[in-house]
């Protein structure tokens, strides 16, 4: 017998058949570096959300007073004379909306106790903590501000979806 080359036929039913396989296995690849890359994203926004409950918690257990923030109403006093006086910026209703409450997006602490993360903080000069959300930027943001000195700003976290806190009196 004679071997004979492959035809055109065959050299092309060939190359269908090999660029299918090379075209399936490229978009298997794409789509699992899609996934690792997806996979990625969340764990660092989580990361990012655990860290930010971490401080907020944090702030919030050390912390002598406690009352809603509001970023959208203007209030002319300044935020001691507030907590001396038991105003809360622009006066939601506290509570889950269950039970009547409106919810708010930010809480402003006071800390009149030094310790490690404030080591100047005293009654006469507190550390007013406010945690606030931005829904245009979509960013929860953290300010410390201690007495007369300009507020130091964070950006605590991006890419929130929305950020309502729920204060309650607690039940002895």
């Amino acid at each position: 017998r004679t071997r004979r080359a492959p035809s055109l036929v065959e050299v092309l039913a060939c190359l269908v058949i090999s660029s299918m396989l090379l075209t399936s296995v490229a978009m298997a690849f794409r789509s699992s570096f899609n996934s690792y890359k997806d996979a990625q994203q969340r764990g660092q926004l989580l990361n990012a959300g655990r860290d930010f409950m971490y401080h907020l918690i944090s702030d919030i257990r050390m912390c002598d007073a406690a009352a809603p923030y509001d970023p959208s109403v203007t209030v002319n006093a300044s935020e001691q004379s507030e907590f001396a006086a038991q105003i809360i910026p622009g006066y939601p209703v506290s509570g889950p909306p269950t039970s009547g409450g409106s919810g708010v997006a930010g809480i402003q602490l006071a800390k009149t106790h030094a310790d490690s993360v404030d080591p100047t903080a005293s009654p006469a000069n507190p550390v007013i903590i406010t945690y606030w959300y931005d829904s245009p930027t979509r960013t929860i943001f953290m300010s410390r501000k201690t007495g007369s000195a300009n507020a130091k700003t964070y950006t605590m976290c991006t890419f929130v979806q929305s950020f309502t806190l729920y204060l309650q009196p607690v039940l002895i």
